[in-house]
């Protein structure tokens, strides 16, 4: 596996914990971090790390060894982005 495909799913576990949401639902974590910015800032700040994902397929998962077709890969790092200032690039 490259290294975008790491630093992505190291990047993600740290933080986006899993979730069980119904259709439609917002997770209370995120409502709270929402408000408390709306009501400190005016506004919402959202991160970004300025990459164009894909889905893993499953010819993707087995040209770089996976078990299994799950998650995302960097298609494209964006110029000038978070992403390529911390290395990070596209599954070639």
């Amino acid at each position: 596996m490259t290294r975008s495909l790491f630093a992505l799913r190291e990047w993600a576990s740290d933080r986006c914990p899993p979730l069980s949401l119904t259709p439609g639902g917002i997770p209370a974590p995120t409502a709270k971090m929402v408000v408390e910015q709306l009501k400190e800032h005016g506004h919402v700040t959202r991160g970004w790390i300025g990459v164009r994902i894909q889905a893993v397929t499953a010819d993707i998962a087995d040209s770089l060894g996976m078990k299994k077709p799950e998650g995302v890969i960097v298609a494209e790092p964006l110029a000038g982005s978070p992403a390529v200032k911390a290395g990070i690039a596209s599954v070639t």
